[in-house]
């Protein structure tokens, strides 16, 4: 009976909500199967708890009222079918699973309806579940919702520590929509701190994730933040656009409490262009559809609207209503933009009545709270909140280490004095047993002389090894001299060359990464190549690939990349003897090899292990290298030549694998090719010169204390 009764009460709330609401095939699809579920007697525990979760977060948008009740039904069924015994341990993760996501559900109502503290006590509950089961996207979806309350206080210093957090298990995840939902909450922190620029960027890095998923909720969120940038900008009609398209979005799938947002956006450039009637129009729809919906936070800011429009039509005591009705709820809430929006309002009114002292004592308010989320101290930390915890995290370490010196010390104290104790006790028997040691006499100066002769050998030896040690390093710091000669310098003499930049960072003095030019019949041929090891090992290797490559060139012929590369590991397996068997030398090279037609911009290039970038318009292209080494390989096959045609102002990079295997930053993990390929998209405008000197600077702050692993060789050139 129990069962039927609430199987009604939900179907109740599905017809409620479709009534108003046009759902896609695939969301009517999976609500009568939720509810088929809910139907049948015999299904399993976990498939009801999955239903009603289920329902819940299809049917919210609608009416935010069904989400509460359908995640505390999934919640009880899940904590009682996990105290039954021999549950296995799938059923039992299952389980929190649901729990967890139950409870960021519960959370979303609490924060929309004003209750902040038990929304962040639900959201925290279900971080911990999350990390008990090692669910990472639940964990960064927990992470984010934390943050954003977080953002809502004007506590920007752990909002953007929790974004960090989330935004990192999103990359790893590769989670499009939950990356592209952390960009735009990053854009709001700098929207909020009037750095436009700066959140226009983390719009557009939002938008572009939503749309390679194809989530409009996303996108529709998007599309209005982008329209306040614009809005804030001066350009009314590029708002305009932009408000339009994400209402027409959220109009589609029913997001109401998203409609009323963009009706109060509207509104307000409206009035922004002296139309109040519509203005006012625009806002009272807004405030309907929060009133119905519960949402305090976003009724805060359209009562606040509202009363400033009807100040501006003179309607004074309605003007008060909604300010004080604004105030009140933004004093629930606690967060201090809604706070200083409502003081603000609110004094006006009190200085049009004539009530001079609460009109300053609530301008007053309005300024702390409008300077504690504008306060420079604030903007500049949080650029440098990043640095600030990596300084912490090192500190800590050495903190650490000092203490354990300090205690290694104590016990070599405590060592000593035991040591001169048992030197006293040593003495009184020596003086006891004088007379044998005076027998023994002879014998000890005998063992003497032999311990001076000995030491003699050491200092000799150790002087003999320092003279070796100085003829070798003079050695390799000969060979580097020779090894620079060997490279192209970087302010190539031609007139010809586009502008270019060469980084070249060796880990020893000499090294196992090298870079190759050639002018050749209207072409540049230009490679990045890294030889097995480094150190003086790879420094040899380097002269033999310089060498070869010259001697292959040494030809009328003009070769394709692709033919240099497969003589070149014909020369390679020919002069070091590889044949394949074990034991012998495996040494080659990796290499990434262009061949560019000065005249027509036609781009060759053909690479091994080494990839090719090229970016064009704010894209970037990939090539693919062949997985194989020049040297003796298993499965050896002719290496491949692509073919591009290039534009004006395409920018090409080719590197060896030392810049992007660097262990450093917080967590001294590696650099990685993402976020190598993000930092050339970000600096690939600069001047050549200048983009050296930055990704000079972001390699060694990477790297931090850590040693250099690898030798580093990157080249940008531009057409």
């Amino acid at each position: 009976m129990k069962k039927r009764f609430l199987i009604f009460i939900i179907n109740f709330f599905v017809v409620l909500s479709i009534s108003s609401q046009q759902y896609s095939d695939e969301e009517l699809k999976d609500i009568a199967k939720f509810n088929a579920d809910l139907a049948n007697s015999k299904s399993h525990d976990t498939i009801l708890a999955k239903a009603y979760l289920g329902l819940s977060e299809i049917l919210y948008v609608a009416n935010l009222d069904t989400l509460a009740p359908l995640c505390i039904k999934a919640k009880e069924i899940a904590e009682k079918y996990i105290k039954k015994e021999n549950i296995s341990k799938k059923e039992r993760k299952t389980c929190l699973s649901i729990i967890s996501d139950a409870l960021n559900n519960i959370g979303y109502v609490y924060k929309t309806k004003g209750n902040i503290d038990l929304a962040l006590k639900y959201y925290h509950e279900s971080l911990k579940i999350h990390e008990e089961i090692g669910d990472k996207t639940g964990i960064a979806t927990s992470l984010n919702n934390i943050g954003f309350v977080y953002r809502s206080q004007g506590n920007v210093y752990l909002a953007l520590e929790y974004y960090q957090r989330a935004l990192t298990l999103q990359e790893e995840l590769n989670d499009h929509e939950g990356m592209a939902s952390l960009y735009n909450n990053i854009g709001i922190i700098y929207y909020d701190q009037l750095d436009f620029d700066n959140a226009l960027k983390y719009y557009q890095k939002s938008l572009k994730n939503d749309y390679k998923v194809d989530y409009k909720k996303g996108i529709a969120n998007t599309l209005n933040n982008i329209g306040l940038i614009y809005y804030k900008k001066g350009n009314v009609d590029e708002a305009l656009n932009y408000y339009t398209k994400s209402l027409e979005m959220k109009q589609q799938f029913g997001d109401k409490i998203g409609i009323a947002i963009s009706y109060n956006h509207i509104g307000e450039l409206f009035e922004s262009q002296n139309n109040l009637k519509e203005a006012r129009d625009y806002y009272e729809k807004a405030l309907n559809i929060l009133e119905q919906q519960g949402d305090k936070k976003w009724m805060g800011f359209v009562l606040k609207d509202l009363s400033d429009l009807l100040l501006k039509l003179g309607e004074v005591k309605l003007a008060e209503v909604y300010a004080l009705k604004s105030y009140k709820i933004s004093q629930e809430l606690g967060f201090p933009a809604n706070i200083s929006n409502a003081a603000q309002t609110l004094s006006k009114i009190n200085k049009l009545k004539g009530n001079y002292k609460e009109a300053l004592e609530l301008f007053e308010l309005h300024t702390l709270m409008k300077d504690s989320l504008l306060n420079n101290d604030i903007i500049k930390n949080t650029k440098n909140q990043q640095l600030k915890y990596e300084f912490e995290k090192q500190q800590a370490i050495k903190d650490a280490e000092h203490k354990k010196d300090i205690e290694i010390a104590a016990q070599k104290q405590q060592k000593q004095k035991m040591i001169t104790y048992g030197v006293v006790v040593v003495l009184i028997v020596v003086m006891l047993l004088l007379g044998v040691i005076f027998n023994r006499l002879k014998i000890t100066k005998r063992q003497k002389q032999v311990i001076e002769e000995q030491k003699l050998e050491v200092e000799t030896a150790k002087i003999q090894l320092e003279e070796k040690n100085k003829e070798v390093m003079d050695s390799i710091n000969y060979a580097k001299r020779i090894q620079d000669a060997l490279l192209k310098a970087e302010e190539h003499e031609s007139q010809h060359l586009p502008p270019h930049f060469i980084l070249f960072k060796p880990k020893d003095i000499v090294s196992g990464d090298f870079y190759w030019a050639l002018e050749k019949e209207n072409h540049l041929y230009l490679a990045a190549a890294d030889c097995t090891g480094h150190g003086v090992p790879g420094a040899l290797l380097t002269m033999l690939g310089n060498s070869f490559l010259n001697e292959i060139n040494a030809v009328d012929k003009l070769l394709t990349p692709a033919e240099i590369l497969n003589k070149l590991r014909d020369k390679i397996i020919s002069e070091l003897n590889q044949t394949g068997k074990d034991g012998e030398t495996t040494d080659g090279m990796d290499i990434s090899l262009i061949r560019l037609n000065l005249k027509t911009n036609e781009l060759h290039w053909a690479g091994a292990n080494n990839p090719l970038y090229i970016i064009n318009s704010g894209e970037l292209l990939e090539l693919k290298p062949d997985k194989q080494p020049i040297g003796y390989n298993y499965k050896m096959t002719d290496f491949t030549n692509h073919q591009i045609n290039l534009n004006k102002n395409d920018y090409v990079a080719i590197f060896t694998d030392g810049f992007a295997d660097q262990f450093g930053g917080p967590k001294g993990k590696k650099y990685k090719y993402n976020t190598f390929k993000n930092k050339l998209l970000e600096i690939y405008q600069l001047p050549l010169d200048e983009q050296k000197k930055l990704l000079s600077n972001e390699f060694e702050i990477w790297r931090g204390n850590l040693q250099q692993v690898d030798d580093v060789c990157v080249i940008g050139l531009r057409l």
